[in-house]
């Protein structure tokens, strides 16, 4: 189920990548924080969201998602699309190569590879 973790669960990971939305205020950021926290909360895990219906900001409770998706999802339902490449499943590479999220903090990545 998905769930919200602070940074310090993934320190002993060996790759971490924040980001965060480009020219984006407290506001925004904050109405983004709570959608997550009111929409996206205890959902069931599947690799395979994207095959029937990538974008489910219409449903009243999502059914399934994966990683990447969840985070794509609750960006787009703000009217930004975090998937870099358009296509119907969602990476974690999209995620990282979208021009619309800005780096923050990289541990254990290249961050002028822009992970190709």
């Amino acid at each position: 189920l998905s769930s919200f973790q602070t940074v310090d669960k993934w320190r002993g990971y060996p790759s971490v990548l924040i980001l965060r939305l480009k020219n984006s205020d407290e506001v925004l950021q904050n109405e983004i924080a709570v959608y997550a926290k009111e929409h996206l909360a205890g959902i069931p895990y599947s690799p395979f969201v994207g095959l029937k219906r990538k974008d489910k900001s219409g449903m009243d409770r999502i059914d399934s998602t994966q990683c990447a998706h969840l985070v794509w999802q609750v960006y787009q339902a703000f009217g930004v699309n975090t998937d870099s490449n358009h296509g119907w499943l969602v990476m974690p590479r999209d995620i990282a190569n979208s021009e619309e999220l800005e780096l923050v903090q990289v541990f254990g990545f290249d961050p002028h590879d822009r992970w190709n």
